[in-house]
């Protein structure tokens, strides 16, 4: 490196060319047709229903390639990134939670949502921020504090519900995918 291209040597210079890295992020600008909608990922399905599931995700333009899931024998996984459009997002959700296989569908919209199903549970809406942190409306807040009748159980049951972690404690097994070891709940 030349001694005279270091700009931090030269008097009443602050740090950084501010001209050179304008132009430097001018060139990436990201292509917004590029950021998918909608990330659905069935995490785990038995093989006979794959065809029915793939079948029914064809009717929505969804289509992608099953892979074994580690963490279930006999079981599959589908990863699949799309723009779908909003309105067939329930629908969607609902023909996928008649299949019984447990599934994470998630918008990034202008209003980002996730969709959590476990046969178990049911399905699970959630709203999200931009940062994709889960929002919980005030009167939800309220009715839980209300049903729970001054039992700290009963309140901790119940914000666990409306922030999904009940459905989340039941899917992180199967999204542990990677040979990632999964913590007990008391770490």
């Amino acid at each position: 490196m030349n001694p005279s291209d270091n700009h931090f040597d030269k008097p009443g210079h602050r740090g950084v060319n501010l001209r050179h890295l304008s132009r430097t992020l001018g060139k990436t600008k990201l292509d917004r047709s590029q950021v998918p909608r909608l990330s659905l990922w069935v995490l785990s399905a038995p093989l006979d229903s794959c065809a029915a599931i793939s079948e029914a995700l064809l009717e929505f333009g969804l289509s992608g390639q099953w892979l074994a899931q580690p963490a279930a024998d006999y079981c599959y996984q589908l990863r699949v990134h799309s723009r779908l459009q909003s309105p067939e997002i329930p629908l969607l959700t609902s023909t996928l939670a008649r299949f019984r296989a447990p599934f994470e569908l998630e918008t990034l919209e202008r209003m980002p949502e996730r969709y959590l199903f476990h046969p178990g549970l049911g399905i699970h809406r959630q709203q999200l921020n931009q940062a994709g942190e889960v929002l919980i409306r005030e009167d939800a807040i309220a009715s839980a504090i209300a049903a729970s009748q001054g039992s700290s159980k009963e309140i901790e049951r119940r914000l666990r519900q409306l922030s999904g972690t009940t459905w989340l404690d039941l899917l992180e097994p199967y999204r542990n995918h990677e040979g990632l070891r999964v913590l007990p709940k008391a770490v």
